[in-house]
């Protein structure tokens, strides 16, 4: 079988290609394999609106992109994943199988416009505080680039900065010169994945079942970077780099049995099940380019130090980290009576490494009322351990943005990183878990069944990234002689893992759903779900304030709160808690057809991702209301062979727009986080066919 889709969106951008082939074939001693290849292709979005400092740069002789800014989807190029499942008897009691995928695919997007002069121009780049930072290139030749010469200042037209080039050349140094216009950086990486899983499993009907196992699986991440620089550098800096590689390497070992045993009185044998598996997983970050993360000359004239948006990796902090685990569990289920069936499971799993040993488990249980209704009832406790990248991450971005500084960097440490440590950062834990559901399942017809599920989710110690913890003048001034951060020394926000709050979420979901047939070619099925979710707090390390920062007495204490407001708002308040969806399917001899609505409640966020969600005091909580969305498509069934369809996402283009100051000052029209494709509507031609 093979399937082509192929869409855009109507504003002209977007445009994808996704490919797909399943086959299947024979292989000696009744074996079989099968396999899937798949290509994608996916253009940008550019969904913004020209900056008003780009405005003005652009009124002023800057040749400014338009839009400076490009919010928007990402570009996915060259995606191909293959995936081959496969089997055959070994002996007539036992049969082999393997199967394994590997795929490569390259994703990139744009950063935040780096402005090349006034009041927003990029600090430590383009400006040092309120005035235009210039590259002394002979600082021991007497000259004097800031202070001798007539420099033009941040609201200088571009004419004035062109003539002050050309006149010092050689002397004299703006980044204008290579990006007059400015310069957004562009990011991305090329990501390769590979899995493969082989085994031997017996095929006894009535008796003893075992299955074990061996799997392996890879994955690397390589980033780049360009349209940036490393200013320290100054005119020297390259404009693009390799800034840092993620490799993650697992290795797997299972054993697994099964074995039905009868019991009188017992509805059915207790149907047993136990295994054992040891996993050991490993992370290991890769340094990047040496001008990525290295000083350049100019670092002492205040420039910064690093690929501009996202540093690279310096020797010091890459490393290669592991972790073992051993775990074995047993799960039993059965018929208890005619009416009752029930399932228990305990499972042990060890870590060899700080987080020793957990032992969780299950009880569940499903009730026949009648032949039409059923209850169900599920407990258990879970478990989660930080894993080696989490625990060990060490990266620095522009991802932030603040009224004071403009663009500025935010660092996320390991939690054990000393500058951590003095913002309360500790050795992380497990996150504990514990759940509870029940349900009904009701058929009402031979066409209509009805299910609804409450559940509740407890997570202690909730392992997440704390929110933006910003960094004052005085914190730098004792960071920086302790070189605790490679070199870089703009770093405004701190980020790390923790265990420092506890959640609850509720939730209920309603499903009814319909089918009928009259004929093969001649039918009718639809469904209509609703969701209801909503997470609280339950606990959190309140806010305090530090006197002293490693080891230093600070003059003024630092309020200090490692779940921020905007952290609380993503958690409670960001995803709707409310969801509707209406499908609607016919099939009519040669046609089908597809009609869907999708309804979102309403929700909250802090604009400018702020991390109090406040400016100059200010609530800046944005409230968005509830949405309606449509979806339909029409299909074609040609000879049997041929299926095309043709479709609309969000028919009636609805969208939700971002508050006006923040498009004023960043660019974007719609809200940075939206529980739906912000795009706009998008059309698609889907097109499947049997080869054979």
């Amino acid at each position: 079988r093979a399937r082509l889709r192929t869409g855009q969106y109507l504003k002209g951008d977007g445009r994808y290609v996704h490919a797909a082939v399943n086959t299947g074939f024979s292989l000696p001693r009744n074996g079989f394999a099968n396999l899937s290849l798949e290509y994608r292709d996916v253009e940008p979005t550019v969904r913004g609106a020209q900056r008003d400092d780009a405005l003005t740069l652009a009124s002023r002789g800057y040749p400014v992109a338009d839009p400076a800014q490009t919010w928007g989807n990402a570009e996915v190029s060259h995606s191909v994943v293959g995936f081959l499942n496969s089997g055959f008897d070994v002996t007539p009691g036992i049969r082999g199988y393997v199967f394994g995928g590997g795929g490569r695919r390259t994703q990139e997007y744009g950063f935040y416009f780096r402005a090349p002069g006034t009041e927003t121009a990029r600090s430590s780049v383009f400006r040092f505080g309120g005035e235009r930072a210039v590259v002394d290139l002979k600082p021991d030749s007497g000259a004097d680039c800031s202070g001798g010469k007539i420099l033009p200042d941040l609201d200088a037209r571009n004419a004035e900065i062109q003539a002050f080039i050309d006149e010092y050349q050689g002397e004299c140094f703006l980044f204008n010169e290579l990006f007059p216009g400015g310069f957004t950086p562009r990011f991305g990486g090329d990501i390769f994945d590979i899995s493969l899983t082989a085994g031997l499993r017996s095929s006894n009907i009535d008796g003893l079942n075992w299955d074990i196992s061996v799997s392996g699986a890879r994955s690397l991440l390589n980033f780049f970077l360009y349209r940036s620089v490393n200013a320290s550098y100054g005119p020297d800096t390259p404009t693009s780099f390799k800034p840092r590689s993620y490799f993650q390497q697992e290795a797997e070992v299972s054993a697994a049995f099964s074995f039905p045993l009868a019991v009188r009185r017992m509805a059915s044998p207790i149907h047993l099940a136990w295994g054992a598996t040891w996993r050991t997983e490993i992370f290991e970050s890769r340094p990047g380019d040496p001008e990525s993360w290295k000083p350049g000359p100019y670092a002492d004239q205040g420039f910064s130090v690093g690929s501009n948006g996202y540093q690279g990796l310096n020797p010091d902090f890459a490393g290669r980290w592991s972790r073992p685990n051993f775990a074995i569990y047993v799960d039993a289920e059965a018929d208890l009576t005619r009416r009752l069936l029930g399932n228990v499971a305990v499972r042990y799993e060890n870590f060899t490494t700080e987080f020793g040993s957990t032992l969780n488990g299950k009880l569940a249980a499903l009730y026949r009322v009648s032949d039409r209704i059923s209850l169900r009832a599920t407990t258990s406790t879970g478990f989660r351990a930080p894993t080696p990248g989490q625990a060990n991450l060490n990266v620095f971005r522009t991802t932030g943005f603040s009224k004071e500084h403009g663009l500025i960097e935010i660092g996320v440490l390991p939690s054990i990183h000393p500058i951590s440590q003095a913002l309360g950062g500790k050795p992380l834990t497990p996150e504990l878990a514990t759940s509870v559901s029940s349900g009904v399942i009701a058929e009402i017809s031979e066409d209509i069944t009805l299910t609804a599920d409450f559940f509740q989710i407890n997570v202690r110690d909730r392992l997440s990234l704390t929110g933006s913890i910003p960094i004052t003048d005085e914190i730098i001034q004792i960071i920086e002689p302790k070189n605790l951060l490679g070199g870089i020394t703009n770093i405004r926000e701190v980020r790390f893992y923790s265990n420092d709050f506890s959640t609850r979420t509720n939730g209920l979901d309603l499903l009814l759903a319909w089918q009928r047939e009259w004929e093969p070619t001649h039918a009718i099925s639809g469904s209509i779900a609703w969701n209801w979710t909503s997470t609280s707090l339950t606990h959190f390390t309140p806010p305090s304030e530090i006197t002293s920062f490693l080891g230093e007495t600070l003059r003024d204490p630092l309020p200090l709160g490692l779940l921020t407001k905007r952290r609380q708002v993503e958690i409670e308040e960001l995803n709707p808690k409310h969801r509707l969806v209406a499908t609607q399917r016919y099939l009519l001899d040669r046609w089908s057809a597809l009609f869907r609505v999708s309804w979102f409640d309403s929700w909250q966020a802090c604009r400018f991702a702020s991390s109090t969600c406040t400016a100059d005091g200010i609530s800046v909580l944005d409230y968005f209301p509830s949405v309606w969305l449509t979806d339909v498509e029409i299909g074609y069934a040609f000879r049997d062979l041929w299926q095309v369809t043709l479709g609309v996402n969000n028919l009636f283009d609805i969208a939700r727009s971002a508050h006006m100051e923040e498009t004023h000052r960043q660019g974007n029209l719609s809200p940075r986080s939206l529980p739906f494709d912000h795009n706009g509507t998008s059309v698609y031609l889907r097109i499947t066919t049997d080869l054979y």
